[in-house]
């Protein structure tokens, strides 16, 4: 795996080609934003941290009175949010050692970001570290099994046996991990899984061989039209093993026999 950390940092890179509103998974990171409000209804919590907070399509979102910062490693990311999100504090910082106090935040939220991190199991210690007791850490993985993945893996083996190299734009900078995995780090870290939700069982998939024009498995706007069926497959235990982003609520303890009950 390349030196990722120095490829976020570095000018002309994610700000060039992140742009959610614009990507045909565009109505998959919609969905997600919406548990995000749901979640954070459900438990209005005082101060939030948003790690890799990108150019701020979260911290836009959040009530005025709630002390809310973002955090990045990009500062060409942070200036795309300090313009969108005015007034919001921002820090320039990497996630693995969070310059933050213990106890420092009611919530954290870290959305398309984790499968980025050399050591994602670290980032959600440093969560766990500086949120309160009680509070709460939002975060997501790219899922191993997806149906997206899986075509580009039939893809790759056919272009292999074929001579013809596949194109692998922005496979070196992530990593995909399975439900499982996920999860067991974020008890590991010390924390309560609350609920999983499953986003887009039908992504629209690229493939592009050398030389030849990129083709999508599945057009956006058909990925779109299919998303409805998310809410009947994500209650097949079976299904649920096929969906691109595995979305997850884990709480910290408040004490010792939290921890037990939960386990």
């Amino acid at each position: 795996m390349p030196d990722v950390k120095a490829y976020f940092r570095s000018p002309n890179t994610v700000a060039r080609w992140w742009r959610p509103e614009t990507s045909t998974y565009r109505h998959l990171y919609e969905r997600e934003l919406a548990l995000v409000r749901r979640d954070l209804r459900s438990s209005t919590p005082a101060s939030l941290l948003d790690i890799s907070c990108g150019y701020g399509r979260l911290l836009v979102t959040l009530p005025a009175d709630m002390r809310a910062i973002g955090l990045d490693i990009s500062a060409e990311m942070l200036k795309l949010s300090r313009q969108n999100a005015p007034g919001r504090p921002l820090v320039c910082a990497d996630a693995e050692r969070l310059p933050f106090a213990d106890q420092s935040f009611a919530s954290i939220t870290c959305l398309m970001s984790l499968v980025h991190f050399p050591r994602p199991d670290r980032v959600i210690q440093e969560a766990c570290r500086v949120l309160v007791p009680g509070g709460f850490l939002i975060a997501d993985i790219d899922n191993e099994r997806s149906l997206g993945r899986a075509v580009k893996g039939i893809a790759k083996y056919v272009g292999s046996r074929s001579g013809v190299a596949m194109n692998s734009r922005g496979e070196g900078i992530f990593r995909t991990y399975t439900e499982e995995t996920f999860c067991r780090m974020l008890i590991a870290a010390g924390f309560v899984v609350q609920h999983v939700d499953h986003i887009g069982f039908f992504p629209s998939t690229s493939i592009a061989f050398s030389g030849r024009r990129e083709r999508h498995f599945l057009p956006g706007e058909l990925s779109r039209l299919l998303s409805p069926l998310d809410g009947v497959l994500s209650r097949l235990p079976l299904a649920r093993r096929w969906t691109t982003y595995v979305y997850a609520r884990a709480r910290k303890p408040e004490n010792l026999r939290e921890i037990g009950a939960a386990r």
